[in-house]
Formats: structure tokens, sequence, C-alpha cells
């Protein structure tokens, strides 16, 4: 439950008692330490959220909830476009394939600090690397699956990864890509050498390993489990790349404590979710929505998340919220674009019973969200942030139990 009822309630609380209103939105966390002081200012005027505070963020998306008595409802639930594969992961064996595969990275010699750089399509592999990496403390730096060697090669020396990861191939279209080519001539182009590549092997396109420099990402998962690492509050959890749009693009760090904190807060007020509740994002692992949304705030939440490799249809979209009783959907308009044209060259379809559709990415014109409210009969609303914030910047918040405009 949220401390507040009213939208007034809330921002005065802000407003005028901002470090209460950060150490109540604290509580939603499990720490270690318990923070007493919500921001504190450096010298060189940058801030810490939360010093002195001690947590683990893979222990309060995962361990804390199969504790709880969540092990069995499902925390991932994957379908591939290309492949059409659906695979379903329940908090039981999420924390188990994740303690596992944590410990084959301190085989490799992984330790806190260090970076790993994950290269991989929107797949299970690539969330439990993720939280894996969450959990001993190293930094991951997912990047688009798709780069190749120049671009991965920029990658591998801004960040100087000691491990980093592919899968055999990705896809485009339903043509599989292989990827080690891409991998072999990063590799050869850059001034940095990680000491180990690890491989996620997929049934349409084998790779080989190369010896004393791969290892198999599922033989990786058999190794002794390891128990999360408490860390900081402010000991970085990932870096994640901007887009480069405007300029040269920045590897943006984040930190454990404050990211935490904000997206538990994030899926009670704006999306109004609770434990239990299935979120579903469109969005890539390698974008910032996928990390914030597709990983760590379901699952920090005790939510059941859905992802997706590949360009998701319209039809896919309504099958998947059905088939699992999708409460939230975040997508992007161009989304919705497709599924008002679909609607248009084929025989209507019913719409999926979701509580609340948002958007987010680009310009949402109003056409198609007055489109999207009509189809949908529910809150359909855009909402603006960036690979900078992690969260959402302008929001409208379903959690407070005062009606929200839906016309915005």
């Amino acid at each position: 439950m949220l401390p507040w009822t009213t939208y007034d309630a809330m921002y005065d609380a802000a407003l005028h008692q901002p470090e209460q209103f950060w150490l109540d939105a604290a509580q939603r966390v499990t720490w270690k330490h318990t923070p007493r002081i919500a921001c504190q200012t450096r010298a060189d005027g940058w801030h810490d959220w939360f010093p002195g505070a001690t947590l683990n963020t893979c222990y309060n998306a995962v361990d804390r909830h199969v504790q709880h008595g969540r092990g069995a409802q499902a925390a991932l639930i994957w379908h591939s476009c290309a492949t059409k594969e659906r695979r379903i992961v329940t908090y039981r064996e999420l924390r188990d394939r994740v303690a596992g595969f944590a410990g084959g990275l301190c085989a490799l010699g992984v330790e806190k600090g260090d970076r790993v750089l994950i290269a991989m399509p929107t797949m299970i592999e690539t969330a439990i690397a993720m939280l894996a990496c969450a959990r001993i403390g190293a930094v991951h730096v997912v990047v688009f699956a798709g780069y190749a060697g120049p671009e991965l090669a920029r990658r591998i020396d801004d960040v100087a990864p000691k491990v980093m990861m592919i899968a055999s191939c990705s896809f485009q279209g339903q043509t599989a890509t292989p990827s080690t080519p891409a991998l072999n001539a990063a590799l050869a182009q850059a001034t940095h050498r990680p000491q180990a590549c690890i491989i996620v092997q997929r049934d349409a396109c084998s790779a080989p390993l190369v010896p004393m420099r791969d290892h198999d990402f599922h033989a990786l998962e058999r190794s002794p489990p390891v128990a999360p690492l408490m860390l900081r509050s402010q000991d970085p959890l990932y870096i994640l790349h901007t887009s480069g749009t405007t300029g040269t693009s920045k590897g943006i760090v984040r930190d454990n404590g404050g990211h935490a904190v904000a997206l538990a807060l994030s899926m009670a007020l704006i999306y109004g979710c609770k434990a239990g509740d299935t979120f579903f994002t469109t969005s890539d692992l390698g974008w910032v929505v996928g990390h914030s949304y597709g990983v760590y705030a379901p699952l920090i939440s005790g939510c059941t998340s859905v992802i997706v490799e590949g360009a998701v249809s319209s039809a896919a979209i309504r099958t998947l919220c059905r088939d699992h009783a999708v409460t939230c959907l975040f997508t992007t308009p161009t989304q919705m674009r497709l599924m008002r044209q679909e609607n248009r060259n084929l025989p209507e379809q019913a719409p999926p019973a979701l509580a609340r559709v948002f958007v987010a990415g680009e310009y949402a014109d109003p056409t198609v969200m007055d489109w999207a409210r009509a189809y949908f009969r529910t809150p359909v609303v855009n909402h603006w942030w960036q690979t900078e914030t992690g969260w959402s910047i302008t929001a409208h918040f379903f959690g407070l139990p005062e009606p929200e405009p839906i016309t915005l």
C-alpha cells in the first residue's frame, strides 16, 4: 500500500519532506543495513542515495520472493517471435539458475566491480546473466545483439570487460545470423582483451567453442551456487549506453540502492501493479525499458514479466496478453500504429482485457492514442523518460486511489 491517497498529498510530501518521502519509499526494498539517510550531497556536487545502507538487487528481485512463498509463481515468460518458442521460468527456477550461473562467473574470476559485457538478444539467459552479475556485484553492460565487429569493439574498449557473452546466433526476422563472426572481428579490433567469452548455444545455429577462450553458458549454470553479496547502496549495478542520436553514445552508470527503490515505487505508484500481477513490455532487453521494466521493476515487485525476442506482431501481443492474463502492457506508439493497421486489413479482433496500457520511446500522435483508447477500452497513457533517468520523468499515477485523466 502507498502512504498517500491523493496526488496533492504525495506532491506535498515529496516537496516539503523529501528525506522522509524517500525513506518511506525505501521500505519497499529489503536491506541488510537499513538506510538512515535518503540522499547526501558529495563534495563534487553529485549525490549518494541511501548512503551507509547495504542490499543486493538480485536478492530483492528473486530470492526474497521464494522465501515469501512465491517460488511456484512464474517470474519470466519468454516468447521468441523468430522461433515461436515460449518458456516459463518460476521464481524458484530463476533463483537456482541465477545462483548457479553466478557461481560459474566466479569460477571464471569475475569479482565485485568487474564489468561483464552481454551482447545477446532478449532471452531468458540474458536476464539470468544480468541477475547473476547483480548477485555477485559485477557490473553488467548489455549491448545490442546485432552489433557488427567495429561497434562491438568500441563497447569492449569503453568498459574493459573481464568477461563477455553472446548467443550463438540472433535473428533477423526468422533468419538466424551467426554471432561468432562479429565476436571474432570485435576481439581482433579491440585494444582490450576479455579474459573469457561465454556462449549460449541455440538450436538454430550452434557455435564452435575456441579452446582456452570460450565457455558454454549452460555448463556454467551447473556450477556450485553462490549467495547474494551485500553491496553498498551506491555501488554500480549496470552500465547502459545511450543511443547516440544526440552525439557520442554515453555509458550511463546506475547504482543499486536508488535504482531498486525508484523502480519498486514506480510499479506501485505509476503502473498500479502489485505482487502477482503480470507486466508485459515489448522492449528489447538491450534498451533501458527492457532493463527497468522487462527485468528489474517487475521482479523486484514480485510480478510476472513477459519478455519477447524480435519484432512482436499485433496478433502475438493479443495472444500473450490473453494467455497470461497481462495486467499492464508497455509498448511503443509504433506498435499501436501496427495494431491499428492490422485491424484495418483483417477481421476485427477483440482486444485483450488489460487494466491499462502505457506507451513511450517516441512521439505519440493524438490519432493513434485516440484509436488505442477506443480499441482497448481502458486507459492508454503516454509517459516520458530516457536512458539517463531509468524511469519516468512525466507520468500518471495509477497507484493512487483518486481517478486519473486518460485523455492527456
